[in-house]
């Protein structure tokens, strides 16, 4: 089965194709696409007159602004138009093959809740997150959907991870994807692609210990504590790589264009220890660093309220953080944190070993992928009551054309069609030649039918063609009448040469059996020979027995000869069927 996971951000669109095999996992592909605004036509200049009217019509309650008032207002869309342009350029150069498509909700749109519940029965959990969420969502409760996954059970409690996201913006979502053709079959959060990315590929020394992976975009970040590969708290922070370059464009006179650029290709970060251990820094350097750090310190502090809270409220410090995200590439930026935060930090390069050696990946391409690679891990052998899942209830996929990728399927399509073709022939060749063969065999039967039973009309032919049973009862009648009550002929004796098959016959292929004397005599037999080993004559003997020919079987004179290490045999016996005048075989 082919997943393709859809990382839909401001700046980029992630796309990540994983094949799941007998649970072995193997990236497939991956594709990043730019995403470029259009950029907005500056409306026309108004008329003298036209501004005059305008104004009229605003201060007139019966005017155009006073119709459109008592008007519910359009849903915000979800997707830019750069994003859609990004994803329609994206599957139309690509054309990805998939069996199972998912994507993330935008961080913003989307809230999270850990509760804890006395039970561990799913339906009454269900029952009991209204009530929970009742005083705790600023909307009404039929104006959202949620989903939980029980990521913890301990005897009979339950911790709840719960995701809560507006119907309208699910809605006006599946409407836009599905304008591009895209109907996922699920709808998730970035919180939940980071726990099983951690939970497939979860760093040595920190499994089931409390860790923060901090996703860095372009416009938020997503910081997240997980405890044993589960998420425990969830926080977007409304700072990414935007800021930072809004914040040297400010500092050194640029574009936002040329300061991405300048981000991209020269940004760094001198910390305390670079100071200390590097005396060449220069006046720029440093203050180039600090333009950085002064754009980056809402972040900083944010995670360090996030760190906080979670010691505060479940008293352990977190042991390590993991950067991810286009931003994390700045350099020294974990060390810069490390400093700060007083925990260590460490950038995540472990999809690899996930996803085996088929493609591989560079720093870089891991920081940009781990999230879609996260999402497309959601749908391998998802457990039922670890699912976090927008699709369903009134969302469920339905079935019909737009639930399937016909495109995935096409070569599929043609090679089964053209096994068919091949399957078909076959079958109409070979029942040529079988009716072909029919024919042949009938009338060589009607013919020894006829030889056999004389001239018989062609109904009865055709009743001995079509019923074995009548045809045998016809031939024994005829040869019924040859029958005489003359005796059957007496069976003929057995000779000498008779005796020596069934005796050789009897003995065993295995053994060297030089034979001196077989004498067969008035129905008796007398048989010396020489052979190699005492057991080779017990096997002679017990071969004698199993011809059923002999009878009265006695072991005779047995000599050995140590020098040749062979031995003399004799046995004598008597014959079952004698016949008269039997000569003597040597």
């Amino acid at each position: 089965m082919r997943i393709l996971a859809l990382d839909i951000g401001m700046h980029n669109i992630k796309a990540v194709a994983l094949d799941v095999t007998f649970g072995r996992i193997e990236l497939a592909d991956y594709f990043v696409e730019a995403v470029t605004e259009p950029v907005a036509a500056a409306p026309p200049a108004a008329a003298p007159e036209a501004e005059n009217a305008a104004a009229d019509d605003a201060a007139t309650p019966s005017g155009p602004a006073a119709q459109k008032k008592d008007e519910p207002p359009a849903p915000a869309p979800i997707l830019s138009a750069g994003q859609i342009q990004a994803l329609r350029k994206l599957m139309s150069s690509q054309n990805p093959r998939y069996e199972r498509l998912v994507v993330n909700i935008p961080k913003a749109r989307v809230t999270t809740r850990l509760f804890n519940f006395p039970t561990k029965d799913r339906k009454v959990i269900q029952s009991s997150l209204l009530f929970e969420l009742e005083d705790d969502i600023p909307f009404p409760l039929d104006a959202t959907v949620r989903d939980f996954a029980i990521v913890k059970t301990e005897s009979s409690s339950s911790t709840v991870y719960t995701a809560i996201a507006l119907k309208a913006d699910i809605t006006a979502l599946l409407s836009e994807l599905q304008m591009l053709g895209l109907d996922p079959d699920s709808i998730t959060i970035d919180p939940w692609a980071s726990s099983h990315l951690l939970r497939r590929a979860m760093p040595q020394g920190f499994a089931e210990k409390p860790v923060c992976m901090a996703n860095i975009g372009a416009t938020s970040t997503g910081i997240h504590v997980c405890v044993g590969s589960e998420p425990v708290v969830s926080h977007v922070s409304a700072y990414g790589g935007n800021q930072i370059t809004q914040a040297i464009a400010n500092a050194y006179g640029l574009t936002i264009a040329e300061a991405e650029r300048a981000k991209i290709d020269g940004a760094f970060f001198i910390t305390e220890t670079h100071l200390k251990n590097d005396p060449g820094i220069t006046d720029e350097q440093k203050q180039f660093s600090t333009v950085l750090e002064d754009a980056i310190a809402p972040l900083v502090r944010e995670l360090k309220q996030t760190l906080i809270a979670y010691k505060s409220n479940y008293h352990h410090p977190v042991r390590a953080i993991f950067l991810t995200g286009g931003t994390s590439l700045i350099p020294n930026l974990a060390l810069y944190l490390e400093e700060k935060l007083q925990v260590p930090v460490f950038p995540y390069s472990y999809i690899s070993s996930l996803v085996g050696q088929t493609l591989q990946l560079s720093d870089t391409t891991e920081a940009h992928i781990s999230t879609a690679v996260g999402l497309a891990l959601t749908m391998v052998k998802p457990e039922r009551n670890a699912i976090i899942n927008f699709r369903k209830d009134e969302f469920s996929k339905q079935g019909g054309i737009g639930a399937v990728n016909l495109g995935a399927y096409r070569k599929i399509a043609v090679y089964a069609a053209a096994a068919l073709a091949f399957i078909y022939a076959n079958l109409i060749v070979q029942y040529l030649v079988l009716s072909a063969r029919s024919e042949k065999q009938e009338a060589h039967l009607e013919r020894a039918v006829k030889q056999v039973l004389g001239a018989v009309s062609p109904s009865t032919l055709s009743t001995y063609v079509n019923s074995p049973s009548a045809l045998k009862a016809a031939v024994e009648k005829e040869l019924a009448k040859f029958k005489t009550d003359q005796p059957l002929a007496v069976k003929l004796p057995l000779s000498g040469l008779d005796l020596l098959g069934k005796v050789s016959s009897a003995m065993p292929r295995d053994m060297v059996l030089d034979v001196n004397l077989f004498q067969f005599k008035e129905g008796r037999l007398r048989l010396t020979g020489v052979v190699e080993g005492l057991p080779n004559v017990d096997k002679i003997l017990k071969g004698l027995e199993n011809s059923k020919t002999l009878t009265e079987i006695a072991k005779g004179k047995v000599e050995e000869e140590p020098k040749k290490k062979t031995v003399k045999f004799e046995f004598t016996a008597k014959v079952a069927e004698v016949t008269p005048g039997a000569g003597k075989a040597k």
